[in-house]
């Protein structure tokens, strides 16, 4: 079991082993106290019906541009992450289907530490290939904070529809995380994973 803190204290245990545990250990010194066990189990053998949207995430780093409030995104195309930097986390859904999907969520996997900026204090942004053109505004930031993850309800969805949130990475470390998956809020089971479907690594310096 690896041990980590929590960045408003606290600590949690995460299995670090080769596939599942029948017994879990933590030690002699740990005196008795109530736990919470959370099993996340992979997207690649989870038994789900899927549903007919596709889901894409994109991270990329902002730098800051000539103007005021003005950056240019740079995709991330590596595992490393600067916990000095601020990032935009863009997540696409697209429907594949003409029916309108309703009463819907994202949830996107945070490492320990990260966190969503509650506001986008004005911030304009380009994509690498328009950096002389006027930046586009940020919306305001639409998720709900879960443990380890960030939500975003999607009432209804039809064609294509784009969320980006500013996110921080405060605890450096390396973390393995789950891609991210559109699920049916009252039926769990149906859900779409984001393209790859494997468990990506993240390393926080």
């Amino acid at each position: 079991m690896g041990q980590n803190k929590l960045t408003g204290g606290g600590e949690y245990w995460r299995w670090v082993g080769q596939g599942v545990p029948d017994i879990l250990s933590f030690g002699d010194e740990l005196s008795p106290q109530n736990v919470q066990v959370r099993w996340r189990e992979p997207a690649k053998t989870a038994q789900q019906s899927n549903i007919p949207v596709t889901v894409e995430r994109q991270l990329y780093r902002l730098i800051p541009g000539e103007e005021e409030m003005n950056f240019t995104l740079q995709p991330v195309t590596s595992n490393e992450i600067d916990s000095d930097a601020l990032y935009l986390d863009e997540i696409t859904l697209t429907s594949e289907q003409d029916a309108v999907l309703r009463y819907c969520q994202v949830e996107v996997p945070l490492p320990p530490g990260a966190d969503v900026e509650r506001t986008t204090w004005g911030i304009s942004v380009n994509k690498p290939n328009a950096a002389k053109q006027q930046g586009q505004l940020l919306e305001k930031a639409r998720n709900e904070m879960g443990e380890l993850a960030y939500m975003v309800p999607v009432k209804e969805l039809t064609g294509t529809v784009t969320f980006r949130h500013l996110l921080r990475f405060s605890q450096k470390g390396q973390f393995v995380l789950p891609p991210a998956h559109y699920v049916r809020s009252y039926a769990p089971a149906q859900q779409s994973v984001a393209a790859g479907s494997e468990w990506t690594g993240m390393q926080v310096k």
